[in-house]
């Protein structure tokens, strides 16, 4: 799986663009963000809390934790 972290989708799209077989989770604070990359093909929106938007660890810990759902 890929994780990015994405303020507008364009990081995702250019990823699912390449069709991996791997599906692709696209973290983002903003929720339109999150609505718009999950209409791409192979691609999971996950709209993460801005106040973690900071602390990277603690969000790399919820990411994680989500990828292997």
């Amino acid at each position: 799986m890929f994780v990015c972290m994405t303020e507008n989708g364009k990081i995702a799209r250019h990823l699912a663009r390449h069709r991996p077989k791997q599906p692709i989770l696209a973290c983002s604070t903003s929720g339109q963000v999150v609505r718009q990359v999950n209409m791409v093909r192979g691609v999971v929106g996950y709209k993460i809390p801005e106040y973690l938007e900071e602390k990277y660890e603690e969000l790399l810990e919820m990411v994680l934790g989500v990828a292997q759902e």
